[in-house]
């Protein structure tokens, strides 16, 4: 789902500029990225989820 959103200079009658519905929500994402809590969280994920992931994909071929 896209919503046209008039920005001078973006919007041209043949190509309007169109944002996507979940733009805010890809913007919020980003910001917590460099969150200094959330990086802590997410270097925890890593060393757990992926590795269990790893070690399938390895000795189970998935």
């Amino acid at each position: 789902m896209s919503v046209s959103i008039p920005v001078h200079g973006k919007e041209t009658p043949s190509k309007p500029y169109t944002t996507s519905y979940w733009g805010s929500f890809i913007e919020e994402a980003e910001h917590l990225c460099h969150n200094d809590e959330i990086k802590q969280i997410y270097a925890k994920r890593k060393k757990t989820i992926e590795r269990v992931f790893a070690n399938a994909k390895e000795k189970q071929g998935m």
